[in-house]
């Protein structure tokens, strides 16, 4: 078990390098500069293979990597010197690695949640115990549309909204009933044990179209 573990971190941290050195390297040659080497790993190579004037080169301790440029270490007056490069050009060369981890980061945000999470719906199916009072104007099947003029499309977008509520003032909620578009007024209340106001609705789980799934992926 322990050496799974041990080759899953070598296998993601791998990754996470390739990805941060990779895109120093496209940036560079995007912008004219030389690669001499890019590496995954340090120590003694593995695998070497030379393309396009770049030696790609993998190594035996997988805990780091690099994209060596011509020039960056030392200054080289040559044409496709790091060191002759414009300075937004090298701003960019040294950026892009940070940057495509981010990118990186936001996509698999973005793919999990549109793939892997359970949308939860504002369909009302039911009220929870001790909220039936501040919910005499809903009805089961309802479903929710805007609260006080904001569009809502997910339960989390209720969430969302009912953070910012600060008093138990009635709030205007806009549903869909039996194809009726009406509004009806909900008092919301102090979750016990939080500083939160909730609507003590219970709610169903959305259509899994690809259209929603996009769109909770995206929130």
């Amino acid at each position: 078990m322990i050496i799974l573990n041990a080759l899953k971190v070598i296998f993601v941290l791998g990754f996470l390098i390739f990805i941060h050195e990779g895109g120093h390297c496209l940036m560079a040659k995007k912008c004219g500069v030389i690669v001499e080497e890019f590496a995954i790993g340090f120590g003694p190579k593995i695998f070497s293979k030379e393309k396009n004037g770049t030696v790609y080169t993998l190594r035996t301790i997988p805990l780091g990597g690099f994209c060596r440029m011509l020039g960056e270490e030392q200054r080289e007056e040559k044409e496709g010197s790091f060191s002759e490069a414009k300075p937004l050009r090298k701003a960019l060369i040294v950026l892009a690695g940070p940057i495509v981890n981010i990118l990186f980061g936001i996509i698999l945000f973005f793919l999990l949640g549109t793939f892997a999470g359970t949308m939860a719906s504002t369909t009302i199916e039911g009220k929870a115990p001790g909220y039936e009072a501040n919910l005499t104007q809903i009805e089961i099947g309802d479903t929710i549309l805007k609260i006080n003029g904001e569009n809502v499309k997910l339960k989390s977008d209720v969430d969302r909204i009912l953070r910012k509520v600060t008093t138990d003032d009635e709030l205007t909620l806009t549903v869909r009933r039996n194809g009726e578009i009406i509004d009806v007024k909900v008092k919301p209340s102090i979750y016990e044990g939080y500083d939160f106001y909730v609507l003590g609705i219970k709610v169903g789980i959305m259509d899994s179209t690809i259209k929603n799934r996009l769109y909770f992926g995206f929130w």
